[in-house]
């Protein structure tokens, strides 16, 4: 899938980025997660940018590396748990997407989104990589920190 199969960690790389990229790199940089009856297969972006994630049916999304260091900033702000929010129910700012849910935020600081626009659904791919990575653990509504991130 991927054509990276390490990348480097340095001093200067966040918390959450070193935790993604030790495990990736333990697996030689792309793996198969089951979510339910769902499978990701995730990598490296080739420009090394984030992490590409490729579904059973081939569809493929790239999240920058913005995407997990917003996620785990929206979890801090919120006492290290907050819900994921469901794009695929609301625009931002509805009861379904509020804007302090992790889908929401994300929607917001790293693409952009202003309130009532629609967004796409990533909350399925940054929650799979996060609770593989053991920086959260997943709840049916909701992320919380582990407590290393905290």
């Amino acid at each position: 899938m991927g054509e990276v199969k390490f990348i480097p960690i340095h001093n200067w790389d966040n918390i959450v980025a070193c935790k993604i990229k030790a495990k990736l790199n333990d697996v030689g940089g792309e793996t198969e997660i089951k979510n339910g009856n769902t499978k990701l297969f995730i990598s490296y972006a080739n420009d090394e940018s984030g992490i590409c994630f490729k579904t059973a049916k081939g569809e493929e999304t790239l999240l920058p590396w913005n995407v997990f260091f917003a996620t785990v900033d929206i979890l801090k702000q919120k006492d290290g748990k907050a819900l994921k929010g469901d794009a695929s129910k609301g625009t931002l700012g509805t009861k379904a997407l509020p804007l302090d849910s992790v889908e929401g935020y994300v929607a917001q600081t790293v693409f952009g989104k202003k309130k009532r626009q629609t967004v796409e659904k990533n909350i399925t791919k940054i929650a799979t990589l996060l609770k593989w990575t053991d920086i959260t653990t997943v709840g049916k509504d909701y992320l919380e920190l582990n407590e290393e991130f905290r």
